[in-house]
């Protein structure tokens, strides 16, 4: 989460190599955050994955030439928040 002055990490994997899933499986996570500033906030969400073993990868589409395997794909929410009290909570549920 980002703001005019502050930027927080709101989840990460808590494994450090990541979480296996397989075909069909889903990841679920519910973050809250207070919120403290008004106006315009940037929520970004990163996925990280790798492609299976089966798979070709894409030429030029990995960030990491040394690892073709690993994608990354990231999308932005920008909301704004106006005057209220007591401020919003949000509460973001993930649901791949």
């Amino acid at each position: 989460m980002q703001t005019a002055t502050t930027k927080a990490s709101l989840y990460q994997t808590p494994e450090s190599s990541g979480t296996s899933l397989t075909s069909g499986d889903t990841l679920e996570c519910i973050v809250g955050h207070e919120i403290k500033e008004l106006g315009q906030h940037v929520l970004a969400c990163t996925v990280t994955y790798r492609l299976p073993p089966n798979l070709r990868p894409i030429p030029g589409a990995s960030g990491d030439p040394d690892d073709p395997g690993l994608l990354t794909f990231r999308r932005f929410y920008k909301f704004i928040v106006r005057a209220r009290h007591p401020l919003p909570r949000l509460l973001i549920i993930c649901s791949s």
